[in-house]
């Protein structure tokens, strides 16, 4: 049913259609029509304030005008199921526009969205969110660089690098560093761009709150191309490790040079 009939249907059977709608149809349909948006926020705010998961929907797909209707009668700050104010749940799917907006309604999240902008590579969101009048902490701009290493996302490593307070080889609250971040993900272009580093490569057996180096990781996930080049530029294994871990890395070494 479009938005234009419902708009001319009685108010009462108007509502009961809508409060039968899933978060999905009822976001899109809303997007469709300011019209509507504005009837809905307008005639029913109980039933919008009832359904926070709107605003989020909303953020996630950067519609504009629909989340600034929203963010009228739910508060910007409004979690999700997982823990996630509406500014990550933006964040992490690069839409700019409603980063922009809650970024200025939402002081509090803007670390945690440039940490989550960073984990799925959305590297123009990750600029934007540098670019705010907001600073942020060492440990924030190392948790962004861990997750951006762990994507893979060469552009956003590489922005990332060149921020003020950034140290490529400090690491997370897990104890691991950007290499370890990308080596366990197999992400053998980001652990090349690390390695260039000298401070990086200085410390390529450093090893997480678990024991484990960025060699051992990346065996570990059989990302035998990663293994042989940490191998190459001096990774070695630990004298703890177990037999089982030194077969596994000759094996890789066969694998990927066969």
């Amino acid at each position: 049913m479009s938005a234009a009939t419902l708009l001319s249907l009685p108010l009462e059977l108007l509502l009961t259609i809508i409060e039968n709608l899933d978060i999905q149809s009822l976001t899109s349909l809303l997007a469709s029509s300011s019209s509507l948006t504005k009837t809905l926020t307008q005639c029913f705010p109980s039933l919008i304030v009832r359904r926070p998961a709107l605003l989020h929907a909303a953020a996630r797909n950067n519609h504009i005008y629909l989340l600034s209707s929203l963010l009228r009668l739910i508060p910007a700050t409004t979690k999700n199921v997982r823990r996630e104010t509406p500014l990550i749940t933006a964040a992490s799917a690069g839409s700019i526009d409603a980063v922009k907006m809650l970024a200025a309604l939402d002081s509090s999240s803007v670390s945690a969205a440039l940490i989550a902008a960073s984990s799925t590579g959305q590297t123009g969101t990750v600029a934007q969110l540098l670019d705010t009048c907001y600073s942020h902490s060492n440990s924030t701009l190392t948790k962004a660089l861990c997750a951006a290493a762990g994507s893979g996302d060469q552009n956003t490593v590489g922005m990332l690098l060149l921020v003020d307070g950034v140290e490529p080889h400090c690491c997370d609250e897990y104890g691991q560093t950007p290499l370890q971040c990308a080596a366990k993900k197999g992400r053998t272009e980001v652990v090349r761009t690390l390695l260039s580093l000298g401070k990086v490569k200085r410390w390529i057996d450093s090893q997480d709150i678990h024991g484990w180096s960025a060699l051992r990781w990346a065996v570990l996930g059989d990302y035998f191309e990663t293994a042989l080049l940490l191998k190459q530029e001096g990774a070695t294994v630990d004298g703890e490790a177990h037999e089982y871990f030194t077969a596994d890395l000759d094996v890789a070494m066969v694998e990927v040079s066969a």
